[in-house]
């Protein structure tokens, strides 16, 4: 099962967890039904699904539960950080763009380059080893200079 399936699982998952608590065999009737809707597989056992949840935790910050007194998962509390919402709707766009193809007829997407989003990790990775005093010398010099450089132009 490639990753994409995998993560679209657990959107399904999650999505199906916020609007209603759930035994397993719901939740995997749901994922059959999906699974048949989109032509993948979706359906898992326990194990998957519990495995699932770990890394929905992980990920999302999304905490599911078991309530052994009624028999069904829960989401426990909604907790999921912007990050996370910004994720699941990237790919909630991601993949809907994808399965309707045809979308194109209708929706005209710019053909620009990146600006620089791939450098954020390297950017910040830099900036937390650099002790913040030095980093304000940095700048202030940087600055420094290039009021001095453009002064002279």
């Amino acid at each position: 099962m490639s990753k994409l399936d995998s993560f679209t699982r657990q959107r399904y998952i999650i999505s199906k967890l916020q609007k209603q608590d759930c035994t397993f065999e719901e939740l995997d009737n749901y994922l059959k039904n999906k699974s048949s809707s989109d032509h993948r597989k979706y359906d898992c056992d326990i194990r998957t699904f519990q495995r699932d949840t770990k890394e929905i935790q992980a990920l999302f910050g999304i905490l599911i539960k078991y309530n052994k007194r009624d028999k069904v998962y829960f989401i426990e509390e909604d907790n999921t950080d912007e990050i996370g919402h910004r994720l699941l709707e990237t790919f909630d766009i991601y993949k809907t763009l994808n399965d309707f193809e045809r979308a194109s007829k209708y929706l005209h997407f710019s053909n620009r380059k990146a600006i620089g989003g791939q450098h954020i990790y390297s950017i910040l990775t830099a900036i937390n080893r650099v002790p913040a005093q030095k980093l304000l010398d940095r700048c202030n010099h940087h600055i420094y200079y290039c009021t001095l450089c453009f002064k002279r132009v």
